[in-house]
Order: C-alpha cells, then structure tokens, then sequence
C-alpha cells in the first residue's frame, strides 16, 4: 500500500487553472472530463466539511452556551439545595421533602 499523499490545498482560481492545463494536455475528452469532475468534487467535500464544522459549533454553543468552559451534561449541574429536603414523614419511616405533608 501506498503512503498517503501530503495534504492538499487549492483556491478556486489554481483549480480552474489546473482544470485548464489538463483540457490542454495530451489526455482524451474523456479522461480530462473525469479529472475535472475529480477536482471538483473536491470542492464539494471541502465545503461539505467546513459547514459541518460550522454546524457543530453552532448546536455546540447552543448546548452548552458560548466560552471556554466545556461542556457538562444537563442535569449534572442542579445542586442538592435545588430539591427539597428530604426528611422523614408522619410515619416516621418513610422519607418524604419537610415541607410538604405526607398523606395520612
């Protein structure tokens, strides 16, 4: 297996440039049609990937708001002292909240 070539980067106005050079060059029609096609699918993934990206850090900020705090799970972040007290009922055994009456 080969190793994978090093990344690469175009600005749309290398690849129309290339583009150019290989309808130019000794290729068929035919075969510089499919590397044309080749170059511009990259396009489409590159910009697929970037508004993905953008995606995942716009449902990430909504989640978990904006800053360099990282995320924590809902739920997680309630404090006991947000729940009533939990104490024990009329009937002594039970556990019910102090505040609230336990059925007789």
């Amino acid at each position: 297996m080969t190793k994978p070539p090093s990344q690469i980067t175009l600005s749309a106005e290398e690849a129309e440039a290339l583009m150019e050079r290989v309808h130019q060059s000794g290729l068929s029609a035919e075969d510089s049609g499919v590397v044309e096609q080749v170059i511009r699918m990259y396009f489409c993934v590159v910009l697929s990937l970037q508004e993905a990206k953008l995606s995942l850090k716009r449902l990430r900020s909504l989640l978990c708001g904006k800053g360099p705090k990282p995320c924590k799970p809902p739920g997680l972040e309630e404090s006991s002292a947000s729940r009533p007290p939990v104490g024990e009922g009329k009937s002594g055994s039970a556990l019910a909240p102090k505040d609230q009456e336990t059925p007789a």
